[in-house]
């Protein structure tokens, strides 16, 4: 079993691989946006790039993607 936490994507998603190796995490959790709504951050390929590089710089294999509280899956907008 892995322990781990949820951790701030503030700053950008690069960010959380650092911050859930200061805390001790296995593996961690992230909002893809504020959980309480708004527009998602832009992910360009240097941030996933940078993302997956942290994650492999403190030897962590396992990440989850928590949506936001509200999903209306009947809304027009794609976004």
């Amino acid at each position: 079993m892995k322990f781990g936490a949820h951790v701030s994507i503030a700053g950008g998603i690069n960010k959380a691989p650092l911050r859930a190796h200061d805390l001790g995490c296995e593996c961690f959790q992230i909002f893809s946006r504020s959980p309480r709504g708004g527009k998602p951050p832009e992910l360009d390929n240097g941030i996933v790039e940078s993302f997956l590089s942290e994650c492999a710089k403190y030897k962590i294999a396992e990440y989850y993607v928590h949506t936001p509280y509200y999903i209306n899956l009947c809304s027009e907008k794609k976004n």
